[in-house]
């Protein structure tokens, strides 16, 4: 890829996926009906998808020594770590959320039959799987190959994928985006460690999984 066309995908993908969430107040969404099917959700999925595809080549080199069963050994254990570490997140946001009198976050309208809970199944699965792709992948890449200065780019771009992370669930709430950032520590951590997405998106999705249904119950 040319360098201006990654630049206009860096840019397309910064206008269409990561600015619009950061500017939607909280009343924005009113009660969220993941049951129902929300085609940003499925176009964020297939730009997910295209962004994986493109990213397969480098993919392709990682490797733990050419031992199965280590990489096997390091997915499980980054897997479980991050969800463990989002759960705990999760039970600390609803507690001081209950303490402070304030919701723990959007309301969400319970999905009724099968459909319904596949399409809301799904919505979160595309959500979890595009987040870990932009947010851990992406934006950290491409800002190590914008800026010039390596030792800054390493920083800033980590540092700023991680804030608009938190930032675009400012329509949860505030302690949402505080619970967006520690638990987009964890899930870059966990990208990191495993150099791999893979478990990041299996713990990311899980948790959403386990946060919604709590949440309905």
């Amino acid at each position: 890829m040319t360098k201006t066309l990654f630049l206009l995908q860096f840019f397309l993908i910064l206008l269409i996926f990561v600015f619009p969430p950061l500017f939607a107040g909280e009343a924005s969404y009113g009660a969220v009906n993941l049951g129902k099917i929300n085609y940003f959700s499925l176009f964020s999925l297939t730009a997910a998808i295209f962004l994986s595809l493109q990213d397969k080549k480098n993919e392709k080199t990682e490797n733990f020594g050419g031992n199965g069963l280590v990489k096997a050994a390091i997915f499980s254990s980054c897997f479980l770590t991050t969800f463990g570490t989002l759960l705990i997140l999760g039970i600390l946001l609803n507690f001081f959320s209950e303490a402070l009198g304030s919701a723990a976050g959007a309301k969400f309208a319970k999905p009724e039959g099968l459909v319904q809970i596949f399409v809301c199944v799904l919505s979160l699965f595309s959500s979890a799987f595009f987040e870990e792709r932009v947010y851990r992948k992406y934006l950290p890449d491409a800002g190590r190959k914008i800026i010039r200065s390596k030792k800054f780019a390493a920083i800033f771009s980590e540092v700023a994928a991680l804030l608009l992370f938190a930032f675009a669930h400012r329509w949860q709430g505030w302690l949402a985006v505080l619970n967006a950032l520690l638990g987009g520590i964890a899930l870059r951590l966990c990208a990191v460690k495993s150099k791999s997405l893979i478990p990041g998106t299996a713990a990311h999705f899980l948790y959403n999984l386990f946060a919604l249904f709590a949440a309905l119950a």
